[in-house]
């Protein structure tokens, strides 16, 4: 009984990670572009004009001309305000809005970087 209960534990912990891991960009007729699970089944509906693989629980995804990141359910963990964004590593991100350059943590918020 108690290995059912650690198993169930486990299984409960790992859950976000491996569904976030298992999403798969998918495009519609019209170029739009969301995002399926395993079963495929569409958990991020299609609405994003560009969208990249998820790393660590967060994509770069293009909305209405503008770059932001987003985590597996969706939510904005980087606003939509961005010309470029990049990923430096699996941390940290560099965006450029105009001509100013800033970087941002995976938990959105915005930080001193040093290369």
């Amino acid at each position: 009984m108690k290995k059912l209960f650690y198993f169930i534990i486990l299984f409960l912990l790992a859950s976000p990670f491996a569904f976030s891991q298992n999403l798969t960009v998918v495009e519609n007729a019209l170029g739009i572009k969301g995002y399926v699970n395993n079963q495929n089944k569409i958990v991020i509906p299609y609405k994003y004009a560009e969208a990249h693989e998820f790393i660590n629980n967060l994509a770069i995804v293009k909305f209405k001309n503008k770059f932001g990141v987003i985590n597996y359910k969706d939510e904005i963990i980087i606003p939509f305000e961005y010309n470029v964004i990049k990923r430096i590593n699996n941390n940290t991100f560099k965006v450029t809005k105009d001509n100013d350059v800033f970087y941002f943590n995976k938990k959105g918020k915005k930080i001193k970087y040093k290369n």
